[in-house]
């Protein structure tokens, strides 16, 4: 933070934020401070909320490799002897299509359920 917002470069004459459009000054360090401190009083409504989406998020990224191989199984045209199909969709594949539906509906419904979990703690 130090580097890049509130250092002075010789070659650059200003700071490495300021060359990239992101500071139009040179911080102090009492507003690198106060930067930290206001992202790290997060109240815990939204943090939760946050962490609802990751988990959504990574339900999601958990489905893509079943999805895949149930994918690669049925175009093979080879089909191992434990291979179940339903509605000519494999069932690894249907079981990662339900495993992205249920990520995105944690991930659209992560306000309501953050809301649920903190009634009335953070308003």
């Amino acid at each position: 933070m130090h580097y890049n917002f509130a250092r002075v470069h010789k070659t650059l004459r200003c700071t490495p934020a300021m060359e990239a459009g992101i500071a139009d000054h040179v911080w102090s360090l009492e507003e690198i401070v106060n930067l930290f401190i206001k992202l790290t009083t997060m109240k815990s409504k939204q943090l939760a909320n946050v962490l609802i989406k990751m988990l959504g998020l990574s339900i999601c990224v958990y489905a893509i490799p079943s999805f895949v191989e149930g994918v690669l199984v049925m175009l093979s045209g080879k089909p191992p002897t434990y291979f179940v199909t339903v509605l000519g969709i494999s069932a690894t594949a249907m079981s990662a299509i339900v495993q992205v539906i249920v990520g995105i509906v944690i991930i659209t419904k992560s306000q309501k359920i953050a809301g649920w979990m903190f009634k009335s703690e953070d308003e």
